[in-house]
């Protein structure tokens, strides 16, 4: 699993090598270095997000790999999740960027990133699904250290 200071913000990461062997999808960890710890509203929203996130690739994507991705930029982290699966239906896509349900996991998302200021954007095709949260932060320095990257293999 991750360990060191990148663990600080996300030791609650929904244990990837276990999402990689009960699921069978490869996942990939492309995490900034956080120097501070985040603020636990803001660790726990994004542990959501990444939860339903999982789930949602898990139950629906059809995907082989996910990547997961933390960024630090001066004044926000972002939490990406990127599959190689089938898309969203482009009904719930439309939905979803006209403001409305677009599902229950999606809602729940956005409207808990929009309480801490944050935003939740989507992006979905034939060949995958990308959600990004964004929230504003103060605990990033981008110039502090470089990215850890892990690979999990559901074997």
């Amino acid at each position: 699993m991750v360990s060191g200071p990148t663990d600080a913000a996300f030791e609650k990461c929904g244990d990837a090598e276990g999402f990689a062997k009960s699921s069978g999808i490869q996942v990939d960890l492309h995490l900034a270095e956080i120097v501070e710890r985040l603020p636990k509203q803001i660790e726990l929203a994004l542990f959501r997000v990444l939860q339903e996130s999982l789930t949602n690739v898990h139950r629906h994507a059809k995907a082989s790999t996910v990547d997961i991705e933390v960024l630090c930029t001066d004044d926000l982290v972002i939490l990406a999740v990127s599959d190689d699966g089938r898309g969203l239906h482009p009904d719930v896509l439309q939905r979803f960027r006209g403001g409305h349900a677009g599902g229950i996991g999606l809602a729940g998302m956005r409207e808990r990133l929009a309480e801490l200021g944050g935003r939740l954007e989507v992006d979905s095709g034939p060949t995958g699904t990308r959600i990004r949260a964004i929230l504003p932060i103060h605990e990033c320095d981008p110039a502090d250290a470089p990215a850890e990257n892990i690979s999990i293999s559901p074997d």
